[in-house]
């Protein structure tokens, strides 16, 4: 019994950070000073004393109803996030309060490479801002921007459900697709932001309001409003027009693209996104595909002098592998090298790289069948060029597929934010 009583687990509740001893102090400092009125007050006779001692039990009262309340908050808020999971409530309660004091962290980027990201980062603060690229125009969020002149949903449903709190069956829901009748190819997620967008008369009150139905952690924002296109430009001259057809240009004809831009010219960033990106501890970039997710953020207007001018420590988390179609036969330093030619500038401090650069040999011919290879890179070439370099174990081979650890990637910007601070 008494081992029960005294285990660790028990005295979870008193782990700094979690605000129950800091208003249960309060509460217990108001009813003391409730008491110690009331017994003053009858044991007085001075009139004008017992005004003055009225409002004391007045406001101790008052202080002791607040501390109550936020205490029981608390506690059913502790009671719902553990419903969701494995973890006691005691420790839920513990780690939404250390994620609510975490870095502020920004992160910037689009397709399955900022989402697989936003569930690492999530995992050390609740402070995060996804920027998301606006440029894609394929699929069914190109048809859906087509018919109904909406920003394409697609990235930012998959940024919602990554840094969502609920269960699994919800998030099965949310990416559904239909694979019949009319509706043959369209997502869920993507028609419930488009209803919440018109019901709403806004995207950004469609994000909002199914952020808040999915419990999401921090927030995601488009990069712009603005109804922008990206184009490039091969080195054979030719122009492509249109995301989709940006990566399928290269596979068809060969060549390397050269540049990409936005048109029309212009659109600036959404003021939300500038604010976040100036008041960020962290601002995160990649992985993801270059041409195509990456740097359509960078072109829009304001993005890029906002991040210059931030104090925040800048990351561009490089890709583990090359991409078909769009860096084929790159290395870091042409991933950062073509971020500096469309910006002008160098806009991270560090690189953080996959060292683990060995595949197994099924894995490795597979995706060389398919024009990938592991992105390598030289050290000394990327120093020269002005970046700290933070090369570790970050790749993990599930189900054939080769992909960044969460939990490793997580323990890296981590270190680094420690090591900064």
């Amino acid at each position: 019994m008494i081992g029960q009583i005294f285990s660790k687990k028990r005295w979870r509740w008193l782990r700094p950070g979690i605000g129950i001893k800091r208003w249960g102090f309060i509460g217990l400092l108001g009813i003391v000073a409730v008491i110690y009125a009331l017994t003053h007050m009858v044991t007085t006779a001075n009139q004008g004393e017992v005004r003055g001692l009225i409002i004391v039990i007045a406001c101790a009262f008052t202080l002791t109803v607040v501390s109550l309340a936020v205490i029981i908050h608390k506690l059913w808020y502790a009671r719902v996030r553990s419903s969701l999971g494995s973890a006691s409530g005691g420790d839920m309660l513990y780690r939404h309060a250390k994620l609510d004091n975490g870095p502020k962290v920004v992160a910037i980027g689009g397709g399955t490479g900022l989402s697989a990201m936003l569930r690492s980062v999530k995992t050390i603060t609740s402070n995060i801002t996804a920027v998301v690229t606006v440029a894609d125009n394929g699929g069914n969020s190109g048809q859906l921007r087509k018919e109904f002149g909406i920003l394409p949903p697609g990235d930012i449903r998959n940024c919602l459900i990554a840094l969502s709190q609920v269960e699994p069956s919800m998030e099965r829901l949310m990416q559904y697709r239909f694979k019949e009748s009319i509706l043959e190819g369209y997502c869920i997620g993507n028609l419930l932001l488009v209803a919440q967008s018109k019901v709403n008369e806004g995207f950004l009150r469609g994000i909002k309001e199914i952020s808040d139905v999915l419990a999401v952690t921090g927030r995601v924002l488009p990069v712009t409003l603005s109804n922008v296109h990206l184009n490039a430009r091969m080195n054979d001259s030719r122009v492509i027009e249109g995301e989709q057809l940006i990566g399928q240009a290269q596979r068809d004809h060969g060549g390397f693209i050269e540049r990409v831009w936005l048109t029309p010219g212009g659109a600036k960033a959404l003021p939300e996104v500038v604010e976040a990106i100036e008041e960020a501890d962290i601002i995160l970039m990649g992985p993801g595909s270059l041409y195509t997710s990456l740097l359509p953020n960078l072109l829009v207007e304001g993005v890029c002098d906002a991040i210059r001018q931030s104090d925040a420590m800048k990351i561009y988390i490089a890709n583990l592998m090359t991409q078909p179609g769009e860096t084929e036969g790159y290395n870091a330093e042409m991933h950062v090298k073509a971020i500096e030619d469309h910006t002008g500038q160098r806009m991270f401090d560090y690189i953080l790289l996959n060292s683990n650069l060995e595949l197994p040999a099924a894995t490795r011919q597979r995706y060389m069948a398919e024009h990938a290879i592991p992105v390598n890179y030289d050290r000394a070439k990327l120093k020269a060029m002005g970046y700290k370099v933070v090369d570790t174990k970050l790749m993990q081979e599930r189900k054939g597929h080769i992909r960044h650890s969460m939990d490793r990637l997580a323990a890296a910007v981590t270190r680094l934010y420690m090591l900064k601070r």
